[in-house]
């Protein structure tokens, strides 16, 4: 272990900045269970295209729940609606019409060779909860689009999504059966669904002013090149906070290290952000192994970003398609908790979120390898010093995939001293 100095810096740069308004101004996260739709005609009659879709069931399943009038209104499944239909008679009848080609409020749209998705549209109108509202938006784009497994893509385990699974294959096999009688199954289940996402919004909601009142809440501001981030660090045991972190506005977290009651750390940042972990793992890697007293010469540098597990301090689970750094999870048993306190773990997103954050002791100019603290890091901004000097203070420091990617094979024992 004595190639690993004895103890990082608090911090390496005066660019990395505690938050002015430390989170004071976010324990009034008030949610709403009821949505803002005074303005809105009560709706008498409901139709609803008869090619089912995921996406034109929950945008009806929300027009139910939530439109005026609509949980009352009777539901048609048409193959098209008829020329009487214009806006003004659907209008003074008080007529939603769900996924018809150029017909209704809520018409089935191709815009720039891009499908509109229905739920967008009537979440646009309902303006629900931010919570509730993301989650909807997330499960319907994953199924048109992309990821087709809603109970991974919500990364739940409640039962409501096993519900929502459940009606997924209904859907899939429908075979001969009538539209109607779908629609009849199927409904219920995603208005199930929708309310549950509702409920879990409020219990994190609730359980957010709790912890903040009992001191379970922790922030910080970080830069990473221009873009200063907000890191929210929370101890709670319900499943779903770092969705809601991301999607509260009085919040608006960008990356949630959540605490969990064994001790597990949870590390995710916000989807869509482009916010980049590799530094912040292997920070927590190379203080895992101080902690543990792990051999360092067994510790193999130049991997210390690889995803997965890392041999010697399996602890730390790096993955980059959800771009998380887990220690354990809601369901693990195996795993051991971290070892490392808060102050490391907030040293950890100071140092390795901050591209330009360099060791109190680094003349710029030049490395002095194992003198410095940030050395066992084996960061790419330390090689670039190594390679250019001064000159690669010059300008931003900033990661470019390509240039990540061939530091993360290069040697880190070149030229040592």
């Amino acid at each position: 272990m004595s190639d690993i100095p004895s103890t990082p810096p608090e911090t390496g740069t005066a660019e990395i900045m505690i938050d002015p308004r430390p989170l004071d101004a976010l324990v009034d996260t008030t949610t709403h269970t009821e949505p803002a739709t005074k303005n809105l005609a009560e709706a008498h009659r409901l139709y609803l295209h008869t090619k089912l879709t995921i996406d034109s069931l929950m945008a009806c399943a929300l027009l139910r729940l939530y439109y005026p009038g609509a949980d009352r209104a009777p539901l048609h499944l048409a193959d098209s609606l008829d020329e009487e239909f214009t806006p003004e008679y659907m209008e003074r009848e008080g007529i939603l019409a769900v996924s018809f080609m150029g017909k209704g409020q809520f018409p089935y749209q191709v815009v720039d060779k891009r499908l509109v998705l229905l739920t967008d549209r009537v979440l646009d109108v309902l303006k629900l909860p931010s919570f509730l509202d993301a989650t909807l938006r997330r499960v319907v784009f994953n199924e048109m689009f992309g990821q087709k497994n809603i109970t991974a893509a919500l990364r739940t385990t409640d039962a409501q999504s096993t519900a929502l699974s459940q009606m997924l294959t209904i859907l899939r096999s429908q075979g001969g059966l009538p539209a109607e009688k779908l629609a009849a199954l199927l409904l219920p289940l995603m208005e199930a669904f929708i309310r549950a996402e509702s409920q879990k919004g409020d219990r994190l909601a609730s359980d957010y002013r709790a912890a903040y009142q009992q001191g379970r809440v922790d922030g910080l501001t970080v830069y990473q090149g221009k873009r200063l981030l907000r890191c929210v660090i929370i101890k709670s045991s319900l499943e779903g906070m770092a969705s809601w972190l991301f999607n509260a506005p009085e919040v608006l977290a960008d990356v949630v290290v959540q605490v969990l009651p064994r001790g597990y750390v949870l590390i995710v940042a916000k989807p869509n952000r482009d916010i980049k972990l590799l530094d912040v793992v292997s920070v927590l890697r190379v203080e895992e192994a101080r902690v543990k007293r792990y051999p360092f010469d067994k510790l193999d540098r130049t991997r210390l970003t690889t995803t997965g597990r890392l041999e010697g301090v399996e602890e730390w689970y790096f993955n980059s398609m959800t771009n998380s750094i887990n220690n354990g999870g809601f369901t693990d048993k195996r795993t051991l908790p971290t070892s490392l306190s808060l102050v490391q773990i907030k040293h950890a997103l100071n140092v390795g979120l901050n591209f330009s954050s360099l060791a109190d002791e680094c003349p710029r100019h030049s490395c002095i390898y194992k003198k410095c603290s940030f050395y066992p890091y084996n960061f790419f901004r330390c090689h670039k010093i190594r390679k250019y000097g001064d000159k690669a203070l010059v300008g931003e420091s900033v990661h470019s995939d390509s240039s990540q990617s061939s530091h993360m094979g290069e040697s880190s024992t070149a030229k040592e001293k």
